[in-house]
């Protein structure tokens, strides 16, 4: 992925985040916040992941979606936070910085010499 993708995915959530001044049911307010939720997160965590096929890192990064939106609305349901705003902070945060470590952890796969393991 090119560092202008990584860019805009690690700035999606924010961009989301600041669609809450659209009014309540707008529709692209729903489109967008729908959009993140179930693509961004997951997609920013499979980067860090060694994946071939295109079609595997699409399927994972969306479970991996809906399973932390799902995560993320049982504690804060549990913990009696009814806060939008919030859950889209962190969704937000994880898919920062998941998009800016990928390549971080590529710099320093890269690193490491060839033929080499690590220990």
């Amino acid at each position: 992925m090119t560092p202008r993708w990584r860019l805009a995915l690690a700035c999606s959530g924010w961009l989301t985040w600041l669609g809450q001044l659209l009014p309540p049911g707008f529709p692209l307010r729903v489109l967008v916040v729908f959009g993140f939720v179930l693509i961004c997160p997951g997609l920013a965590l499979t980067l860090l992941l060694p994946l071939r096929e295109a079609v595997v890192r699409w399927v994972l990064a969306v479970a991996l979606s809906v399973s932390l939106a799902i995560l993320l609305n049982t504690v804060l349901t549990i913990a009696s936070n009814d806060s939008l705003p919030l859950r889209l902070a962190v969704l937000a945060t994880i898919t920062t910085v998941a998009a800016v470590a990928a390549p971080l952890d590529a710099a320093r796969g890269a690193m490491a010499a060839p033929g080499k393991a690590d220990p």
